[in-house]
């Protein structure tokens, strides 16, 4: 299985880097094109999937990078070059800091939450933030609207929040 991985990658690396940087420009990505490929390598090397022939290896791969590019995936990136810098980067922290800023999030929801006024705009908010409605598709076929009422009413409601987390008010 990696046998076959490795074959395909040795004799086509100049296409891999070609296909990474292809799509690195076109996602307008910082990420470093080398990082891209060693991090596919190292999701695919733990992939349990057992391909037999190198075409299937190399449309794992490919869909590997492509996927790494999309998810921006920070967290391997910072293993391979603390190897580099021999420095290792402590995800408690980083997952500490995550769940404070999530926590701050909800704190400032809930507030928002306490403060509408307008039953309307109330329950548009505990439809797209309780029954994770989040949508303008999905919002207009649940309150029967236009898509673009939809979109307009989740607009409204996202520059409200933004105001009220930076004022502290309602707008």
């Amino acid at each position: 299985m990696i046998a076959l991985l490795n074959n395909y990658i040795s004799k086509n690396y100049d296409e891999i880097n070609r296909y990474t940087r292809y799509f690195v420009s076109r996602l307008n990505s910082q990420l470093d094109i080398d990082t891209i490929i060693n991090n596919a390598y190292i999701k695919a090397s733990e992939s349990k999937y057992q391909y037999k022939e190198e075409h299937e290896a190399k449309a794992m791969f490919l869909h590997l990078i492509k996927c790494e590019l999309l998810w921006q995936s920070d967290s391997k990136k910072e293993i391979i070059n603390s190897v580099e810098n021999e420095y290792i980067p402590d995800s408690i922290d980083d997952s500490l800091e995550d769940e404070i800023k999530f926590s701050e999030r909800l704190e400032i929801l809930e507030n928002y939450r306490g403060q509408i006024t307008d039953r309307i705009k109330l329950i548009f908010f505990e439809t797209y933030f309780d029954k994770r409605i989040s949508t303008s598709r999905t919002i207009a076929k649940h309150f029967n609207i236009s898509n673009t009422s939809a979109h307009f009413m989740i607009v409204e409601m996202l520059e409200s929040i933004k105001h009220f987390e930076k004022y502290g008010q309602y707008k």
